[in-house]
């Protein structure tokens, strides 16, 4: 059974470019230990600098899946209550904050992006562990799934994670990472991931939209037994940097990601057009009382090119 889930990389268009290297490490978020947001605000992501993570809560049931923020350090606790907790018990070098990542079968969510106008971000890679619920799922069993290697230990099984995304040829591409892997002939071999470990993604350079997928061996009647989760930490980017017109410096679009309608937080006087990522202008007119109406787009990542006497700028929104 394979789960496929969108992390989705954000940057704006600039000018005069040049790339530095950086890095999103989610403490900005300001958890406390013990701490975590799972989307329970209704914002459908969780918004970076240059990373967009897919959230989706559902109030009903009050669950979530796609991406969530974590500070919780539980390494003992197996079940589902401890559904938030790294192996590690903490982000990378012992950081407090890393993201959590959950996709519920049988009804996977699809987080659509656009590929954006040209390479402003470039992939490095990103560290991986597995959490402490799968962790200890895959070690020991539980009332849902099996222990890895069966009985005897000899159960050639595994927990692969496998990234997709565009490579420097414009075409689709993949990294495999095995969160568990049982299926060497000698079983001293065999191993479930405790630590942090870097995944390259550098094929993926010029690749904004990157998805995310697990597959597991322990498949029952409903699907996939092995618990969908694990956990990702300091994101290493190459992004554009640049001195960009001051005239627009202070421009502000909010709330972002928007279900509805999209304000532009600027005093100046100009017009507006909105782009989707097939290149294609969906809206365009004046900038009058600074609120514009998107209701009628289809979700999804959409370019806001605001033009006035002084110049032209780029910003980017979500449209869920």
């Amino acid at each position: 059974m394979k789960r496929f889930f969108t992390i989705m990389t954000f940057a704006f268009t600039l000018l005069n470019a040049s790339a530095q290297e950086t890095t999103v490490d989610f403490e900005e978020f300001g958890l406390s230990p013990g701490e975590f947001l799972n989307g329970s605000d209704g914002s459908g992501a969780f918004n970076t600098e240059f990373l967009i993570l897919g959230n989706n809560f559902n109030e009903s049931y009050q669950s979530w899946s796609g991406w969530a923020i974590s500070a919780t350090t539980d390494t003992e606790t197996a079940g589902f209550v401890n559904q938030y907790s790294s192996i590690t018990g903490a982000g990378v070098d012992g950081s407090n904050s890393y993201s959590v990542s959950f996709n519920f079968v049988p009804n996977p969510i699809d987080f659509l992006i656009s590929t954006g106008e040209g390479p402003i971000v470039s992939h490095k890679g990103v560290f991986i562990t597995n959490s402490t619920y799968t962790y200890l799922s895959m070690l020991n069993g539980d009332s849902f799934a099996k222990k890895f290697g069966g009985t005897d230990g000899t159960d050639p099984d595994y927990n692969l994670l496998t990234i997709r995304g565009e490579n420097m040829d414009g075409e689709q591409d993949s990294v495999e990472f095995y969160l568990a892997d049982y299926r060497f002939d000698n079983g001293d071999d065999d191993y479930i991931v405790d630590e942090w470990t870097y995944v390259d993604l550098s094929k993926f350079q010029y690749g904004p939209e990157l998805t995310f997928g697990l597959t597991t061996t322990d498949i029952g009647v409903y699907g996939a037994n092995t618990p969908a989760f694990f956990c990702m930490d300091n994101f290493v980017l190459d992004v554009v940097s640049s001195t960009e017109n001051e005239s627009f410096a202070d421009l502000k679009i909010f709330p972002n990601p928007a279900t509805d309608m999209i304000s532009i937080d600027f005093k100046e006087k100009g017009q507006y057009k909105i782009i989707n990522y097939n290149g294609k202008v969906v809206l365009a007119n004046y900038i009058t009382n600074n609120r514009i109406d998107i209701s009628d787009l289809n979700s999804g990542v959409y370019n806001l090119v605001v033009s006035t006497e002084k110049g032209e700028t780029t910003r980017r929104f979500v449209k869920i």
